[in-house]
């Protein structure tokens, strides 16, 4: 499980369901500038054609419907239409091409256009529709029917014996009253039924009332300069009555926030998730080195005795990597990330993801939280016979109900893991938080080599793959494969927008080694970092940590003057005997202060080009070199860095072990 996290090394942002977002906003005033209308609408520059909106409120002209001043043409289909200057046309959808309404306002002299929504046009294009499947229907085909574009009779549906002239505005309340009918609108269908001896029934359902995409042919709207905006058919109704008064229009861009909090939230999650897993990888004795308040040597030597079979026991369960582990780690999330490229096995990996997160969960929050409730629990064992080893297994009533907890929570978040992101977050930490208890390095120079093949890594699959491969590897894998909208099946954004469980709407689900936070504004999505990201720097964090309580643990020693004088070659205290001021300094936590720093620094400059670029970063592009080169260039000032380079682990237990043993048996 361990090298999976390298799958998702990203710092980027993502959108789970692709819509048609209204960016633009038409506003309309009166001669005394007073605001009569403030509507959200549809740019057809989201569709590549048309003269972008502008940032700020802008003056265009009057609002002119065509309905009155061609009374036989509401759509914007005759060429012979004429303009005075500053005027925005308010057409209809529907007839001919939204190109060619286009085409005909600017040859008109109109400085903008509106185009509405209708139900003539909806019910127009139901009947061509339902026309086209008779059609195929009749030949025989075996085309999949897709749902229709204009209704959902799923949302609300009824029949009616009589109709309205035009029929088009025919509607029933028992339809449009329906909660799920989010357009209080219904439709003919153009479905009637009959039965003997009872009238025929026409079939009413909920029509869509959503913005669309007012696609074009690219090449022949090159010559559009005027603006061209698409409203819904509630939106229409209101700017077809105040068009009576010919109100002034002004057209912006629609505003968002300056600062993207949900990237600085994720930032702060992921530099407090780093600093919280190396503390947790750390042991209690070497927290007591940590702690200013115990400074006695002669208690701090008692309790190392007193507990350092206790210790050594436990850093039995401690995996170090060494170098050949190392570059083998990083071969082997080479080989998995292609694998994972070209074979879709990426649905079973929530599985794999729950499963780990069990049994972390289960021993980071569980357990320790029913023994600081339930304190009485820990005495409830009980012995249960295994049938494997033939032997009796000891199992606390703590550690079952902890399973138990984290049991229903992973399943909660398999289930509901598109709507439950907090839940996937709280397992992504518990995971960090086990994975650095359990996995180490044991000196800078393994680091250094973990984290520049790491590096190379990253560099590699982001952007130099999409020359070889055509696409980059990891933004592939790490958001489950290509989008949905480059598959030959995709039905369009604005269908998919009405149906987003369609299956070929769907895109493939990330892979969920990753924290998210859903974006705070009305664009949408999430920004998203991946577990590897916090993980591998964390490594050096956690090393960082551990040679501060070494460096403690030696001042202690050297201030009691009991640590015996070893020569400079062999021991690891030379340049700190040799320093009298190194001795005296209280700061306990220096290296792991500096590469705390320099992580949140790199993470807020992966942030700040993701924002900046607005695609996904290779995020140890910016976290190696600000974090090794720091803990190195610490080392160095303190004239330390061969210290750090070495073992210095495995020297301190043997040096501090004997003096401390020699110390409590001397008379």
């Amino acid at each position: 499980m361990h090298f999976w996290v390298f799958n998702c090394l990203l710092f980027l942002k993502i959108q789970y369901v692709e819509m048609v977002v209204p960016t633009g906003v038409l506003k309309l005033f009166n001669g005394k500038n007073d605001s009569l209308i403030s509507e959200l609408c549809a740019p057809s520059n989201r569709a590549g054609w048309g003269q972008p909106l502008p940032d700020k409120q802008t003056y265009y002209g009057k609002l002119i419907s065509i309905s009155t001043k061609s009374m036989q043409d509401s759509q914007g289909c005759n060429k012979n239409l004429t303009s005075n200057n500053s005027e925005v046309f308010l057409v209809d959808r529907g007839s001919c091409s939204y190109l060619q309404k286009a085409q005909n306002a600017q040859q008109a002299g109109a400085k903008a256009l509106v185009i509405k929504g209708t139900r003539r046009a909806s019910y127009e294009s139901i009947i061509k529709t339902y026309t086209q499947e008779s059609t195929i229907a009749s030949l025989g085909s075996n085309l999949a029917k897709l749902a229709p574009f204009e209704y959902d009779c799923n949302k609300g549906e009824s029949n009616v014996t009589s109709v309205k002239n035009p029929i088009w505005e025919t509607d029933d309340f028992r339809c449009s009253q329906n909660p799920a009918c989010h357009s209080n609108m219904c439709i003919p269908t153009g479905v009637i039924t009959t039965s003997a001896g009872s009238m025929p029934k026409h079939q009413l359902c909920c029509l869509w009332d959503t913005h669309i995409l007012i696609g074009v042919n690219n090449t022949l709207s090159k010559n559009i300069s005027i603006p061209v905006v698409y409203v819904t058919i509630k939106e229409g109704l209101r700017l077809e009555k105040a068009a009576i008064t010919e109100p002034q229009v002004f057209l912006l861009r629609r505003s968002h926030q300056l600062a993207n909090w949900s990237s600085i939230l994720l930032w702060l999650v992921g530099v407090l998730t780093a600093i919280g897993a190396s503390f947790y990888s750390i042991s209690r004795e070497q927290w007591q080195y940590l702690d200013s308040r115990n400074t006695e040597n002669d208690e701090i030597e008692k309790s190392h005795l007193l507990q350092h079979d206790q210790y050594e026991c436990l850093a039995q369960d401690v995996q170090e990597i060494d170098a050949t582990s190392a570059v083998g780690f990083v071969i082997c999330a080479g080989f998995a990330l292609i694998i994972l490229y070209y074979f879709d096995i990426g649905r079973f990996f929530p599985i794999i993801f729950g499963v780990s997160a069990l049994g972390s969960l289960s021993s980071v929050i569980f357990v320790p939280l029913l023994r600081r409730t339930f304190p009485y629990l820990t005495t409830w064992r009980c012995d249960i016979s295994s049938m494997f080893r033939h032997c009796v297994v000891t199992v606390g009533l703590l550690e079952v109900l902890g399973v138990l907890g984290s049991a229903v929570t992973v399943i909660l978040w398999y289930f509901y893991r598109n709507q439950c992101w907090y839940l996937q977050d709280i397992l992504g930490i518990v995971l960090c938080c086990s994975f650095l208890r359990n996995i180490q390095v044991p000196n800078l120079r393994v680091a250094t080599v973990l984290l520049l093949l790491a590096f190379v890594y990253d560099i590699f699959f982001v952007f130099v793959t999409p020359f070889i491969f055509g696409s980059s590897i990891m933004e592939r894998v790490a958001t489950g494969g290509a989008p949905a909208s480059t598959r030959s099946d995709y039905p369009g954004i604005d269908y998919c927008e009405r149906y987003p469980h369609y299956a070929p709407c769907e895109d493939p689900q990330p892979l969920p080694m990753l924290l998210l936070i859903p974006q705070f504004d009305w664009r949408g999505g999430f920004s998203m970092l991946g577990l590897g990201d916090i993980i591998v720097p964390s490594l050096l964090l956690s090393l960082a940590l551990r040679f501060d309580c070494f460096l403690a643990k030696c001042k202690n020693f050297l201030r009691s003057g009991k640590l015996r004088q070893i020569s400079e070659e062999t021991t690891v205290y030379a340049s700190m005997s040799t320093k009298p001021e190194a001795v005296a300094n209280q700061r306990q936590v220096q290296y792991f202060i500096t590469v705390s720093i320099a992580y949140a620094l790199g993470l807020g400059m992966a942030n700040a080009a993701v924002n900046l670029t607005g695609v996904g970063q290779p995020a140890l592009m910016y976290l190696v070199p600000c974090t090794l080169g720091a803990t190195i260039v610490r080392a160095w000032i303190n004239n330390e860095l061969r210290l750090f380079w070495s073992d210095f682990g495995n020297v301190m237990d043997a040096d501090v072990e004997n003096v401390t043993r020699e110390s409590s048996f001397s008379p």
